[in-house]
């Protein structure tokens, strides 16, 4: 490996980090530490995959605990023995165990999500380790402006998969066809979520991703015949064309990359007005109050009335942000990051 700078990642169920992982790795010739998890190892592997397939240099080193010292002096030696001048990690296990290496140190914070009192706990380590790290990147203004720390760095997300735009039409007879992706959790609103799809049932929701709320999704679908579970895609976000809004009903969010890409594409978004989605979003029109889903039931119900005469406005929106966030302009203030050492 002849970079000096080396991405630190442990990956999850694939989204949003693991695009921005993989694209940036791929962009800047940045080789990848991957941390397995001996518990779990079947993210991992099918993260490695797709670099094979990119053919991104990586090299993987097991963890066998949250706080694994083996795993430290092991990357502590590979610092020494490649020369690596920045360890740049993304996620709360690389950062932590990041705060520990013998190298120029920089993380990422790609969102909280405290969906669990475990992952409460992990989250106050992780700010209490943060301090030992000497640059902190955060991904929306909203995440700067609360996240403590000496060094903190605003660095919003890119589009990894910016798909052409193309302009919305709905006949005014046509069901409106909404689209849900993302962790099946509480913290992504997903139980607001059957309720408004339960309130409007003249509308289709389509909903696709895993996690530990998904037996309620699967019951919901098959009581309910407006309500369409298909489970985890890797490709539906490549796919958005055939759906008129996509719905991001979350109580905590950094900068949904999903958001970006619908965005990108023309596709509407109504979400929740927290982390960066209130400064994506701009207009009233597609925020609501987070857990209140009268409010998101009358909004989506004002977007399928007058759904044709908004395309001027997410039109604006579109062209805003291929241009706002750009590979180019990331890579930009990330190589600023890695030379201000």
């Amino acid at each position: 490996m002849k970079n000096k700078v080396v991405f630190l990642f442990s990956p999850g169920p694939f989204g949003g980090a693991e695009k921005i992982v993989l694209k940036a790795a791929k962009a800047m010739e940045i080789p990848i530490f991957l941390i397995k998890e001996r518990r779990n190892p079947k993210p991992c592997e099918k993260f490695q995959e797709k670099l094979q397939e990119l053919q991104i240099e990586n090299e993987v080193f097991i963890s066998s605990s949250r706080f694994d010292y083996k795993l430290i002096k092991e990357l502590n030696n590979k610092i020494i023995q490649l020369n690596i001048n920045t360890i740049h990690s993304h996620g709360m296990k690389a950062n932590f165990i990041n705060s520990f290496l013998k190298a120029n140190r920089v993380a990422t914070q790609h969102g909280k999500t405290s969906h669990t009192l475990k992952t409460r706990i992990l989250e106050s380590i992780e700010e209490i380790r943060l301090k030992k790290v000497q640059k902190l990147i955060c991904v929306s203004e909203e995440m700067f402006k609360t996240t403590r720390h000496p060094h903190k760095i605003l660095i919003e997300n890119f589009i990894p998969e910016l798909l052409e735009y193309k302009m919305r039409e709905k006949n005014p007879n046509e069901r409106l066809k909404i689209v849900f992706i993302g962790r099946l959790s509480k913290e992504k609103g997903i139980l607001p979520l059957i309720e408004i799809a339960t309130n409007l049932t003249n509308f289709d929701f389509h909903i696709y991703g895993q996690g530990d709320l998904e037996h309620i999704v699967r019951k919901a679908s098959q009581t309910s015949y407006n309500i369409h579970y298909h489970g985890f895609s890797l490709e539906i976000s490549k796919n958005l064309y055939p759906f008129h809004l996509l719905i991001i009903p979350s109580f905590r969010e950094g900068l949904p990359l999903v958001a970006l890409e619908a965005l990108a594409s023309g596709l509407p978004v109504l979400a929740s007005q927290v982390g960066g989605l209130p400064k994506l979003l701009k207009n009233n029109l597609f925020l609501a109050e987070p857990g209140n889903t009268n409010d998101f039931i009358q909004k989506t119900k004002f977007i399928n009335n007058q759904f044709n005469d908004l395309q001027k406005e997410i039109k604006k929106i579109s062209e805003s942000i291929s241009s706002n966030y750009s590979l180019k302009n990331w890579i930009a203030k990330t190589n600023e990051v890695y030379e201000s050492f």
